[in-house]
């Protein structure tokens, strides 16, 4: 029985039963087949097959909810249908609906497809809608006033090319009936921003104003977009141009973006540009050497413009090549992972290697110790015994010794063949 309501309820659009009372959209029944169930209703099921119990909720089932014959059905109210997530086509047709939330589908975010045709709006926000990707909005046969706040459905349906473009009209002040495309509403335009600057750079630790002119009608309301931002701001909006100022501009804060978003209840209008911080390099990360394919000194540096960097060793300018160089592998924004790569070094390289970061603004420098190799002849040595027939082999780093009485290295003749030992001792004579 679990597996019949599973398959009825998903591969059918459901079909709602007229309610009898004034209602919510939540509150309609739904049924096919003599099975009913009500939006916020959930469904206990036995899979008889594999023995377990699913807890079949509508939540998988609206995907495609197509509702009609609702003259009870009156508003789409806050988050009604937001359990839905998963829902992208919604019909509400020849019913009652007047009034649509502003929060109604908050959290649909994958509705494409809305039809609200054959109602009772006389008036829609775009505020419902504006955060969906909607392929397509149907609106047909609804009694709109021609008025500012349906403006946007002309602005959106201007933007189709299909028949019901054509469609649309409005009731006018002396009850005309009006082509929407032909509507004329005094003081009613989108908005537009612009910013005073496109390209706002700053030192570090200065401050910055910026400005957004607006027009439009009515006039918008006007909002700063500072997504991540660290520094200290402070905005005023209530005046045109708006203004937006940052304080004590923090380095961090480089790359991010910066927007002024004009909106009144035609649409809206952004304007963006990117925050250029230039700030002293600060070495961030220098570490000591690490064996990969090369030996690596690895490091990070920031700093705005590119810094340019200088290896010492032991005090003296590096002199880079081909078997000493230094690899950016890599750059976000005003920061540079890379290291200082070194070919095969041996105990001549070993010492004190210092990273001098420049840009106009400052220098940062960093040293790290690096051992690649033990001297010879200073009597350490690490070694691998490996037991090999009746001789042994000393591996002592890249120089090998061969000696066949391994009696003078005791713990050797304990070794089972393929066996090794490691540890520290003289060089053998």
């Amino acid at each position: 029985m679990g597996e019949d309501i599973w398959h009825l309820l998903t591969e059918a659009t459901p079909v709602c039963l007229p309610a009898t009372k004034p209602c919510h959209i939540n509150q309609i029944q739904c049924n096919r087949s003599a099975i009913t169930a009500s939006f916020q209703t959930s469904l206990l099921t036995s899979d008889q097959r594999h023995g377990r119990s699913h807890f079949l909720t509508l939540f998988f089932v609206f995907f495609n909810s197509y509702i009609a014959n609702q003259q009870k059905l009156e508003s789409i109210n806050d988050n009604e249908v937001g359990f839905y997530v998963g829902l992208k086509n919604l019909t509400v047709v020849d019913s009652g609906l007047r009034f649509v939330s502003h929060q109604a589908f908050v959290k649909n975010i994958n509705l494409q497809y809305i039809n609200l045709s054959r109602n009772k709006l006389s008036s829609l926000s775009k505020k419902p809608f504006h955060h969906l990707g909607l392929s397509d909005l149907i609106l047909l046969d609804n009694p709109f006033k021609c008025s500012c706040e349906i403006m946007w459905i002309k602005k959106f349906q201007e933007t189709k090319f299909y028949r019901e473009t054509w469609d649309l009209y409005c009731i006018d002040d002396s009850t005309k009936r009006t082509s929407l495309l032909d509507m004329k509403v005094p003081n009613c335009d989108l908005p537009s921003a612009k910013l005073s600057s496109y390209n706002i750079t700053v030192v570090e630790g200065k401050n910055i104003t910026l400005y957004c002119d607006t027009t439009g009608g009515p006039p918008p309301n006007v909002s700063w977009v500072l997504t991540n931002l660290v520094s200290n701001h402070e905005s005023d909006t209530s005046k045109n141009p708006a203004s937006l100022t940052i304080k004590n501009v923090s380095s961090v804060d480089s790359g991010l973006w910066i927007s002024c978003v004009a909106e009144n209840i035609v649409g809206e209008d952004q304007a963006s540009a990117e925050l250029t911080v230039f700030f002293a390099p600060n070495i961030t990360f220098i570490e000591s050497p690490t064996p990969d394919h090369h030996w690596c000194i690895p490091f990070t540096v920031k700093g705005n413009p590119k810094p340019t960097l200088q290896w010492f060793y032991e005090g003296a300018i590096l002199n880079e090549s081909k078997y000493i160089c230094t690899k950016i592998h890599v750059i976000n924004q005003s920061e540079y992972h890379g290291c200082l790569q070194l070919d095969n070094p041996t105990h001549l390289n070993n010492g004190a290697y210092t990273l001098l970061a420049k840009n106009e603004y400052g220098e940062d420098e960093k040293w790290v110790n690096a051992h690649f190799m033990s001297v010879p002849g200073d009597g350490e040595y690490n070694y691998y015994f490996f037991y090999v027939s009746n001789s042994s082999v000393l591996i002592l780093e890249s120089i090998e010794y061969q000696f066949k009485d391994s009696a003078s290295f005791l713990h050797c003749a304990q070794l089972q063949p393929g066996s090794v030992s490691k540890g520290t001792g003289s060089m053998p004579t």
